[in-house]
């Protein structure tokens, strides 16, 4: 599925997702420590999911500046999807960009729930899953293999009823 249009109010939006943005994407997940496995190309991954006809991706922007990137992949109608987003910390638009496109998700797709997952030793991305709203639901023990070392991985869960008190115009 492809991503057309902008979405959002003010000065936040979600845009298109573009190929040049694959890279850009990848930059940012390095450089925050959100790699995948040793011995997984990122590139290679990423395309899968980007390219898989129940996926969809979008970059979130903030006056014309790129605050992250994300999509969904997986998306079942009217159920689930697993959701990706990648932010700079820094930036105060990242929850809004976040539940900008979680929210549009829920709505276009129709979805009760939405899944997304975190290594357990980013704490920081763990804290911004709780901050979006997302509830810890379990734990998959050694499951993320990073410098040599198995590591646990967080799931987590968001029902369509806790994103709808966020009350996001779309």
């Amino acid at each position: 599925m492809m991503f057309k249009g902008l979405i959002g109010e003010g000065r936040f939006t979600l845009g298109p997702f573009y190929w040049s943005d694959l890279k850009k994407m990848l930059r940012l997940i390095e450089q925050y420590n959100f790699v995948l496995q040793d011995d997984t190309d990122s590139y290679g991954y990423f395309k899968q999911k980007i390219l898989s006809p129940n996926s969809i991706w979008f970059t979130g922007r903030d006056d014309k500046r790129v605050v992250g990137y994300g999509g969904f992949s997986n998306i079942e109608r009217g159920r689930d999807a697993l959701c990706f987003i990648y932010s700079q910390r820094a930036n105060p638009g990242t929850l809004y960009f976040a539940r900008l496109a979680i929210a549009f998700a829920f709505k276009e797709f129709n979805l009760q729930r939405v899944t997304t997952t975190c290594p357990a030793i980013n704490r920081a991305a763990s804290i911004f899953n709780r901050k979006i709203g997302f509830k810890l639901e379990g734990e998959h023990r050694a499951s993320w293999l990073h410098e040599g070392f198995l590591y646990s991985t967080y799931l987590f869960g968001l029902l369509r009823e806790e994103a709808e008190k966020w009350d996001l115009k779309l």
